[in-house]
């Protein structure tokens, strides 16, 4: 039987990401019979065609189509190419539902096509769900949260929000995302006549549309930086990398990011611990106590290219002021308990469990490390809103190649080695 979802590519000219993303599509296909369509708006390379063909194969026959859209293009501007590019693939599709997303994203392998089509059919305000959680804009208004439902399974999700920090995109992206095919011609016509997403966005709004954010993360950007960024951030001015600061909290990968930038030629500094010796309040620093360091802090910084943990990721409005071209990356964890766990046993074996007993007089709890996780990654979110193309959101967890968004974000190649998960915990049987 014929799927009634069609996953649309409109357009393809990195193959090396683009097989990426055809590979994370391949148990969605499986599971739903999905049909799926490539688009190139230029000529199609070898490059592109062999991806392609080699997905293909793997998936039930007929499944995986390349659609050259060369010909219907008009010569244009490359957002004008790809918009005419989504009206002429979105031409050919006949389901009522369209998957669509770009050549360049990794996808969970977790059924998120099944609540989202939930969604959709109970909800007819919504136009699309966005599956990018709230990892880019716009931001989701988790002050009303709604559920949808698949058999026993409850799937949480909340509204875009609207207003500033990406509010104008609250009803309408290109991001990956499920939506009605009918309300491409039913809304707007076609894509190709207005100037862009946020103008098909704004009309949106005008008529009521939502957009949907499914309460976790199913897909994650694997191009970000790789090629308009990659050309215009400026370096530094002795010609060397831009400074890279993680700001993670503990735990959350910090030693693996900073083995990370080693591997691609910075000079890295883990931590700072003579420095973190003479301050007090080691489990929650105030960014004011390193007012008095700020000399000796400054000149660590002139000596290194990244940098990861204490204190570092306390000061990042302080670094960010002092080197405004510096990029930062905000390592997470898939869940805030391991958070917990992991920092317990750390303070267990390295004896601050008794330093702070001596200070406070009672033992920090699992929630307190919880709520400090999630108060740090909500004030960095906060401080870099409105210069996001400066703050990354990694979960090394869950990325599929860590290196490619990582690499991408800094305007670099992605090596050819694995990546550096460093000081893991033991697994425990």
């Amino acid at each position: 039987m014929p799927s009634d979802i069609t996953v649309a590519i409109p357009s393809c000219n990195r193959p090396r990401l683009l097989r990426a993303t055809l590979d994370g599509l391949i148990p969605h296909v499986r599971r739903h019979s999905l049909r799926v369509m490539v688009g190139e708006n230029v000529a199609v390379s070898d490059a592109i065609r062999a991806a392609v063909d080699d997905v293909a194969a793997r998936c039930p026959a007929g499944s995986v189509e390349l659609v050259d859209l060369s010909d219907s293009i008009t010569e244009a501007s490359p957002k004008r190419r790809m918009l005419e590019a989504v009206d002429r693939l979105y031409d050919r599709i006949d389901s009522p539902f369209v998957f669509h997303l770009e050549d360049d994203w990794w996808l969970s392998e977790e059924d998120f096509l099944s609540p989202s089509r939930a969604i959709l059919e109970s909800h007819p305000e919504v136009t699309i769900v966005r599956l990018t959680g709230t990892e880019v804009r716009p931001f989701p208004d988790r002050s009303r949260m709604f559920v949808a439902r698949v058999g026993d399974v409850e799937f949480p999700f909340c509204y875009s929000s609207y207003g500033g920090g990406g509010g104008k995109f609250g009803a309408f992206t290109f991001n990956p995302g499920l939506r009605r095919t009918s309300d491409r011609t039913r809304y707007f016509g076609s894509y190709s006549r207005f100037s862009g997403e946020r103008a098909i966005s704004e009309l949106a709004q005008t008529l009521g549309h939502r957009e949907a954010i499914l309460d976790r993360v199913y897909a994650k950007h694997l191009g970000v930086g790789v090629t308009t960024l990659r050309l215009s951030r400026p370096r530094t001015a002795h010609g060397g990398p831009l400074k890279v600061f993680g700001v993670g909290m503990f735990k959350t990968g910090t030693t693996s990011f900073g083995e990370a930038m080693q591997c691609l030629g910075y000079r890295s500094c883990h931590s700072f611990t003579p420095l973190l010796r003479e301050l007090s309040g080691y489990f929650d620093l105030d960014p004011g106590q390193f007012d008095p360091f700020e000399d000796t802090i400054r000149a660590k910084a002139e000596r290194y290219d990244a940098f990861a943990d204490a204190p570092w990721l306390y000061i990042y409005r302080r670094l960010s002021k002092w080197y405004p071209d510096s990029l930062f990356v905000l390592t997470l964890r898939s869940d805030a308990e391991t958070i917990a766990d992991s920092e317990l046993s750390h303070w267990e074996r390295h004896g601050l469990m008794d330093r702070w007993l001596k200070e406070v007089g009672t033992a920090p709890t699992r929630r307190m490390f919880i709520e400090r996780y999630e108060r740090h990654n909500a004030n960095v979110v906060s401080y870099f809103r409105n210069k996001s193309h400066r703050l990354l959101q990694s979960c090394w967890e869950e990325e599929a190649n860590p290196w490619i968004r990582l690499c991408g974000f800094i305007g670099v190649d992605a090596p050819d080695r694995p990546f550096p998960h460093a000081n893991r915990a033991p697994r425990r049987d």
